[in-house]
């Protein structure tokens, strides 16, 4: 630790987080000098601007319209905190910004610096981190960032160690960085979603309710340290949030409140109590503001005629403060997309799931044993059945239904992980981390020699040994 830097520890997880900004910015600066470049962008300064959304549900006859012209500017160093009650477009707002509005339609532009963002400039310069964090079940903290790092492609490999080692650091993942990811708590699992964003490096981090789950302690830590990234790595950061304590409320830089998908307010967290206060709804003493302004517009508490008013009234505000930004003062955009090399990619791919396989005793290895223990099982019941003879007939389909009915069954054990793989590939894929094809064809080298063996295991003893089935036939 840097002499003279305090130490503020999780009361939760025993966790210790750097709290000296000074001692942060000196941690950045010596990664930058191992950083081959900075992958996404070397922004000085960077602006996000929203404006005009709008998403509607519904069929074209019975629209729903779920966010209303909503705008918003959110630049360098500077941390975006979207609050509002249940139901008020606060994940369908995230959602749209990051091109994910599925089965929605959306309206409106999303401009970074000056270009629109679309899919592509989206894996360059952004990064989401979704409400529910996915990482490698049977991977360590510290080898999750080590591929992640390897496949972002930030450093020569012999300098990658030294980068992932201090923002593990930074993050305040030392003492669980050689634990296994699917035994971390949820603010670690949190964290090290947070300490991938910074590996890419990007211009903007979206964060999808960070603090959902945790206690009041690790929330207001998670807050700060995402505030302190900000500010020391010059990034934009879009966060919802629900309910946020008065001291995580206090840390924000700016705040938007929604409700019924429209704005409330928009502004500095600051001017947020004067604002309400100018339109009638001064905030009594001693209250957390951010649980006021939430009873203000939540029309479980207030009638939807108050709620209306307040809304209104911002769309007037709005319309009488206008305010023309130049985007001269942002680094440009560069058009061309970074190329990563594929055969790199793949060969990171490729050590990754195979050690994934290797750790997981159920998914391959589990199942393989329990075909040969199975199919031995129904071969010994049906031995009589091992002659070639009309009235053992019957008896022979009933032993291939057995033997092809057990393995088939099996497959009900790789459901809930495949598809917890493929969520996980999915958000690797939506922040740039690696392309769909590349991990499509790492898993069909890797899977079909199981395949064969899984065919070996199940009928190789039973079928072949036990059941004396022709060799001959199989090859032929």
């Amino acid at each position: 630790m840097v002499e003279g830097q305090e130490e503020e520890v999780d009361g939760t997880n025993g966790v210790h987080f750097v709290n000296d900004e000074e001692a942060a910015v000196e941690l950045t600066h010596q990664d930058r000098k191992t950083l081959r470049h900075r992958h996404t962008s070397n922004f000085n300064s960077a602006a996000v601007q929203f404006k005009d959304i709008n998403v509607e549900v519904g069929s074209s006859k019975r629209r729903k319209k779920i966010l209303q012209d909503v705008d918003g500017t959110v630049t360098s160093g500077h941390v975006l905190a979207i609050m509002g009650p249940s139901g008020a477009g606060k994940t369908t707002l995230i959602s749209a910004l990051t091109l994910d509005a599925f089965g929605t339609t959306p309206t409106g532009t999303i401009i970074l610096n000056g270009k629109t963002i679309t899919s592509d400039l989206f894996k360059r310069f952004c990064f989401v981190v979704k409400q529910q964090d996915r990482h490698w079940y049977y991977l360590t903290c510290r080898e999750t960032m080590i591929y992640a790092a390897e496949l972002y492609d930030i450093a020569v490999k012999t300098d990658i160690p030294v980068v992932v080692d201090e923002i593990i650091t930074k993050m305040g993942l030392d003492v669980c960085k050689n634990v296994k990811c699917g035994r971390l708590s949820g603010g670690q699992k949190r964290r090290l979603s947070i300490a991938i964003a910074l590996l890419k490096q990007p211009a903007v981090i979206f964060l999808d309710e960070p603090t959902s789950g945790l206690d009041a302690a690790s929330a207001s830590h998670i807050m700060q340290e995402i505030k302190r990234i900000a500010k020391v790595e010059k990034l934009i950061i879009i966060c919802t949030i629900h309910q946020p304590s008065t001291k995580v409320y206090n840390g924000f830089d700016n705040v938007m409140i929604l409700s019924k998908g429209r704005e409330a307010f928009h502004g500095k967290q600051e001017d947020a109590e004067g604002y309400f206060e100018s339109i009638g709804h001064p905030m009594p003493r001693a209250t957390n503001p951010a649980e006021f302004f939430l009873d203000l517009v939540n029309a479980d508490f207030s009638t939807d005629d108050e709620v209306d008013s307040i809304l209104d009234a911002w769309e007037a505000h709005k319309k009488d403060n206008i305010i023309t930004r130049s985007e001269d003062s942002y680094d440009p955009i560069n058009g061309a997309s970074e190329s990563r090399s594929v055969v790199k990619e793949i060969s990171v791919l490729l050590r990754r799931h195979a050690i994934l396989i290797l750790r997981d005793p159920i998914l391959y290895a589990g199942r393989a044993i329990i075909f040969l223990l199975a199919n031995l099982f129904f071969a010994l019941v049906y031995l009589k059945a091992r002659p070639y003879t009309q009235d053992q007939a019957l008896n022979k389909m009933w032993i291939n239904v057995w033997f092809v009915g057990v393995s088939s069954n099996m497959g009900v054990v790789a459901v809930n992980v495949l598809n917890n793989e493929w969520k996980a590939v999915n958000v690797e894929v939506k922040n740039g981390m690696l392309r769909p094809l590349s991990y499509v064809f790492v898993k069909s080298i890797l899977v079909l020699p199981i395949m064969i063996i899984f065919g070996l295991f199940a009928l190789g003893p039973s079928g072949y040994g036990v059941m004396a089935f022709e060799p001959s036939s199989f090859v032929a």
